[in-house]
């Protein structure tokens, strides 16, 4: 390929991060909530101050394909570059086969004169990495931003990792499509991240479905808290689910301020309006970490321990929201959906699961990738369930009366388990390996 790709590996760019660019993309945001479906406001917190990044520049999670792929490469890092030279580089690098890589955080960190070079004299374009994250609307509110400054928005393409469930890619200068198992199952699979523990590993099949050493029902990992795994942790209590371990082990490792409200939410759906006694029950439930867990950041994510997958015949999996355009919200065509690293150790641990979060069609969007459902054996009724109360009630409801499964049952959901594995490999991360190329191409056409 003639194309060219400029990245970044922790690039010292820039003394201090752009603030007044991040704070004037924060009110475009929340001059737009009217337009969204749920957003408050933006967050506070400007990750562009963070250790790691502040005037640091990197490509992201977008790296993990990249290396895979047969392009040309210009890594710009502090060891082999001098630092603060970024304008000097990409104008040495200025060609129209050229794409310049950043992750979200480092393009919000961007001081002006980067930004006026990159949009008014580059020839080339401007990858924008969000492959890791799901938070599509902030792509939306960035192009708009953009164009009110006088930018020439065709000059940069948004990778979200947020599909939509009509299976369109393409979307203006947006391009989603499911990046995150792309890039998990590359690094998964490239022997120099062997030891990395921010790197998804394959665990022993003949562990994994051996139906004798099964003690428990469903596994239930949480990283952190949100609306609908407050919601579901509820229903759980109500179900006297949680505490049982023969019908489920559980982490909820960190809980957002504010989010147990939406557990006491829950309980009120069930007519018990006394919050003070809803919040003890949280504060009993919540903080929680199984043996061993991780307790922060990326590595959390992708920690596995084959006790607990080898031990459990099922995962609950209550995957992070997206956060969406009004339209988005309602519009089951153009709806879109968020399946990450959770779901994608269902398939690599061949566990059968239940998929659910703030919106609906999880399990619909898997199968229709081509993977197997397990709906001979869990009722999927939930999937098409709009309110979020009641998913989660249906939920706890089927886990709470749901049996061990007969030996027999469990080898025909292990038929299924090592199809979907298969597929995954030889199908599915293949097809996306060839859309982000596609995607690519037509960056560099746009």
């Amino acid at each position: 390929m003639d194309t060219s790709v400029i990245l970044f590996h922790n690039y010292k760019a820039q003394k201090k991060p752009n603030r007044e660019f991040y704070n004037g993309f924060v009110d475009t945001f929340n001059s737009m909530l009217p337009q969204m479906d749920r957003e408050l406001n933006f967050q506070i917190h400007y990750e562009g101050e963070d250790l790691g990044y502040n005037g640091v520049l990197t490509s992201g999670n977008s790296f993990h394909i990249w290396k895979h792929l047969d392009f040309t490469y210009i890594t710009l890092d502090s060891t082999n570059f001098e630092s603060y030279r970024t304008l000097d580089y990409l104008r040495e690098y200025n060609d129209t086969n050229q794409i310049i890589v950043w992750d979200w955080i480092s393009f919000i960190t961007l001081d002006w004169e980067i930004l006026d070079y990159c949009f008014k004299e580059f020839k080339g374009k401007i990858f924008c990495d969000d492959t890791f994250e799901s938070f599509p609307v902030r792509n939306n509110v960035m192009e708009v931003y953009l164009d009110k400054l006088g930018y020439d928005i065709t000059k940069i393409g948004f990778f979200t990792n947020c599909p939509r469930l009509d299976g369109e890619i393409v979307t203006g200068i947006h391009y989603r499509n499911d990046w995150l198992h792309l890039s998990m199952i590359l690094s998964a699979n490239d022997p120099e991240f062997n030891n990395d523990p921010c790197v998804l590993r394959y665990l022993d099949k003949e562990q994994l479905q051996d139906y004798d050493r099964k003690n428990t029902l469903f596994l239930y990992l949480n990283g952190h808290t949100t609306f609908q795994r407050c919601r579901m942790l509820g229903a759980l209590f109500i179900y006297d689910v949680l505490g049982n371990e023969d019908k489920m082990i559980y982490s909820v490792c960190d809980v957002g301020s504010y989010h147990s409200k939406f557990f006491i939410e829950q309980f009120k759906w069930y007519g018990i309006n006394n919050e003070e006694f809803a919040q003890r029950q949280w504060n009993k439930i919540a903080p929680k970490r199984l043996p061993n867990d991780i307790e922060f950041g990326r590595e959390r994510d992708m920690f596995a321990q084959t006790d607990w997958w080898a031990d459990t015949f099922f995962n609950l999996n209550v995957d992070t929201n997206q956060n969406y355009m009004a339209d988005w919200a309602t519009n089951d065509e153009n709806a879109l959906v968020n399946i990450s690293e959770k779901w994608l150790k269902q398939i690599l641990y061949y566990t059968p699961g239940i998929n659910i979060n703030d919106y609906t069609h999880l399990e619909y969007h898997h199968k229709n990738l081509g993977f197997k459902d397990y709906s001979d054996f869990i009722d999927q009724t939930y999937d098409i369930q709009k309110d979020r109360n009641v998913t989660a009630d249906m939920v706890a409801k089927l886990i709470s009366e749901m049996q061990k499964p007969t030996r027999s049952e469990w080898k025909a959901m292990m038929l299924i388990a090592d199809y979907n594995f298969k597929h995954l490999h030889d199908v599915h991360i293949p097809r996306l390996k060839q859309s982000f190329i596609d995607c690519v191409e037509k960056l560099m056409q746009q």
